[in-house]
């Protein structure tokens, strides 16, 4: 072990707020797989956040994005590999619709990006996305994803090819769409 490992190791476990190793009274198919790195940390339970980079003007950042995860290792490369993982991403206003997203896996890289994958679902309100993999890109502030998706609400079922989501201008842009949507006349 390098010199300062040690310290820096402890450091870290202290502040995960998990346990390190898994409840005695696991099951051996509960127990989480081995981290290819042996110089990575594996532990249970992380929350982890992306800020606003934008000038603040003296106001507290606002995060961007937030994620937790069940079981989690970070690689000496700043990468977390995420295992049970749920999601925020957060628009620039306190008004804004929150996006929820529940994955089986993923990656962090601090203060630049997220990849989620593994049975993605994502709402937002009475919207349903559900997607094999979605990538948030910080500076950008944009949630993509480059595979097959299924858009449903109430009256409404699509397909897409892509999607870009920008939740500062509440957009959604997919393409290759396929499906219907109803459209209602609202009545005074």
């Amino acid at each position: 072990m390098r010199p300062g490992a040690l310290t820096v190791l402890a450091m870290v476990c202290w502040g995960c707020g998990g346990t390190l190793a898994p409840p005695s009274e696991a099951s051996p198919d509960q127990v989480p797989r081995a981290v290819a790195d042996p110089l990575a940390l594996e532990a249970h339970v992380v929350n982890l956040r992306m800020w606003d980079t934008r000038p603040t003007d003296g106001a507290p950042r606002k995060p961007t994005f937030w994620v937790h995860a069940d079981v989690f290792s970070r690689s000496e490369e700043e990468v977390w590999s995420l295992e049970g993982a749920r999601a925020v991403i957060y628009g620039r206003s306190e008004e804004d619709e929150l996006i929820t997203i529940t994955a089986g896996r993923g990656r962090f890289q601090e203060m630049k990006r997220a990849y989620l994958e593994g049975d993605i679902v994502a709402r937002i309100q009475d919207m349903k996305l559900d997607m094999a993999d979605i990538e948030w890109i910080n500076e950008e502030r944009v949630a993509r994803t480059d595979r097959p998706l299924t858009l449903t609400m109430e009256d409404t079922h699509l397909k897409a090819s892509s999607l870009r989501l920008y939740p500062d201008a509440k957009e959604l842009v997919m393409t290759d769409v396929t499906g219907f949507l109803r459209l209602r006349k609202e009545t005074p």
